[in-house]
């Protein structure tokens, strides 16, 4: 469980377009930090208001045929539809948009786990056509399998791997014999693989535990662990702060590659891995990319379009068949920051020096749409990648839940779909994944109440 700083959007600058919340909370050293990359949600990323349902979209970046209008409030969801609620979103890109129609809301708990102030460590991956979702509890660890483009209730089973204390969680992987936790431990970064029955866990669970040992200045200091899955081996990017210092390092094996002041442009927000490059970028448009320490000890700044007119705000990434697959963010320079303009594409990994000021930006790499009204500026989940899709959730600033789906190519077939807003608690972290065939998605998020008791729920999407 975790504790984690939420910037408020009276801060909003280049490097920081986040969301307003109600709680900000303070990374705590001793209880760990945040959990990283396929454990949080907290990426601060683009927004997108609703507006009324089947709107058309407003000038478009390139002009397409389809129409970006924000989808309206599915079924209870009342004003759910975004920040304005009548609005257009902005315009199409080209191609065919998808509709989604969406499966009930449902909660992620046992009957036996109690609700608590402490917000829960989740981590998603896909399963097969499944979605299995992992999230820290009173029980220890309770992993569920849930059906993505569901109509009925989504949960296909449950399980509970008790322990005394919950390992921080990190990312996760699955394949035809057994599905991996990655999680931080007070010595080691340790891999958890519970083997596999068919499609379901093998039960009573009795994971086989992999130990990587961290530095010895960073046991019970990591903070924001990142991790990826390729080629049957897990990649990880961290940081952790020792005597005033923050050092960033990357695995495996375990390697330092940078140190530099505790600040948040030394603070790892994304980190993917294709074809020997480790890229990690942070919340102000910059990142380290190489293969070596020596080629990952320069931070650089990314360069969408000229980083003094039009500076980058953020970026995520993650690891996809082709190399990287990018989202990137350049704003109006501080303060108007609008308006900003949405990058995406695949970047393959000879391509990813590209990326930085000194290069050319791949030409896989396109603008697809402009953001006039800041409202659309919002935290989003972590990148997840398909065989046919991405995807990526977000929270606007009317606390409203939003789904996001691109082709293979970054083309958007779905943008600022409404999934939840709740009536009577603060959306906190958003997760997302998405099925083999990029028809069925899935979100989970994290909301507290009034009383900060945390809750974790699922709905699936069917988008077609």
């Amino acid at each position: 469980m975790r504790t984690q700083l939420w910037i408020p959007v009276c801060c909003l600058s280049v490097g920081l377009l986040v969301a307003c919340t109600a709680k900000e909370r303070d990374k705590n050293v001793a209880n760990g930090g945040s959990a990283g990359q396929g454990a949080e949600g907290g990426t601060a990323g683009v927004g997108a208001e609703g507006g009324t349902a089947g709107a058309t979209g407003g000038t478009g970046a390139q002009g397409g045929s389809a129409g970006m209008g924000g989808t309206g409030a599915q079924g209870g969801d009342a004003g759910a539809g975004g920040s304005a609620g009548a609005t257009g979103g902005a315009g199409g890109t080209g191609g065919q948009m998808q509709s989604c129609s969406a499966g009930p809301v449902v909660e992620l708990r046992d009957p036996n786990d109690t609700l608590t102030t402490e917000e829960p460590d989740v981590v998603i991956t896909r399963c097969d056509d499944l979605a299995m979702v992992a999230r820290t509890s009173d029980l220890g660890l309770e992993i569920y399998q849930v059906r993505m483009g569901s109509s009925g209730s989504p949960i296909e089973n449950r399980y509970v791997w008790p322990t005394a204390v919950s390992p921080r969680i990190v990312a996760a992987t699955c394949d035809v014999n057994k599905y991996t936790l990655m999680t931080v431990e007070a010595t080691d970064l340790t891999e958890l693989s519970f083997p596999r029955s068919g499609q379901d866990l093998a039960t009573p669970l009795n994971p086989t535990p992999t130990k990587h040992a961290l530095p010895p200045e960073c046991r019970s200091a990591v903070g924001d662990p990142h991790a990826t899955f390729v080629n049957g081996e897990f990649h990880v990017a961290f940081q952790c702060d020792v005597n005033n210092m923050r050092n960033v390092y990357v695995g495996f094996p375990i390697q330092q590659v940078y140190s530099g002041a505790q600040t948040s442009e030394n603070s790892i927000d994304s980190y993917a891995y294709s074809g020997g490059i480790h890229l990690l970028l942070n919340e102000a448009g910059q990142g380290w990319a190489g293969a070596t320490p020596a080629q990952l000890g320069q931070l650089q700044q990314l360069n969408f379009e000229d980083p003094i007119t039009r500076p980058t705000g953020l970026a995520m990434t993650a690891s996809s068949s082709a190399g990287f697959m990018m989202v990137g963010i350049t704003t109006h320079p501080p303060p108007t920051l609008t308006p900003a303009r949405l990058f995406t594409g695949q970047v393959a990994p000879n391509n990813v020096d590209g990326l930085f000021v000194g290069g050319s930006l791949p030409a896989t790499i396109k603008q697809r749409m402009e953001i006039t009204n800041p409202q659309q500026l919002g935290p989003t989940s972590a990148l997840a990648v398909g065989p046919n899709t991405a995807v990526f959730s977000l929270i606007n600033q009317s606390n409203a839940l939003l789904m996001n789906v691109m082709d293979k190519t970054g083309e958007f077939l779905v943008w600022g779909f409404s999934v939840y807003q709740p009536a009577d608690a603060t959306l906190r972290r958003s997760y997302a994944e998405t099925n083999p065939l990029g028809i069925g998605n899935v979100v989970v998020w994290a909301e507290f109440d009034a009383n900060n008791i945390y809750t974790i729920r699922a709905r699936s999407l069917l988008c077609l």
